[in-house]
């Protein structure tokens, strides 16, 4: 995630059959943190979040807390 754009809401999938929801994304220390528009319920460590723009995948990461 190269050209991150802060500023930018993305569609953030949380787990598999999570439809995904809008969110930002910042670089914090050696990784990001996603701040959802909406809460988002049951958002568990260790599951996957994955990162789309549009229908583009731009990344994802391990959710950690």
């Amino acid at each position: 995630m190269d050209q991150l754009d802060e500023e930018q809401i993305y569609n953030v999938k949380i787990r598999y059959q999570h439809k995904g929801a809008p969110a930002k994304i910042k670089k914090d220390g050696n990784g990001f943190k996603v701040s959802f528009v909406d809460k988002q319920r049951a958002i568990t460590p260790g599951q996957a979040a994955v990162i789309y723009k549009d229908k583009k995948l731009i990344g994802g990461g391990w959710i950690v807390v």
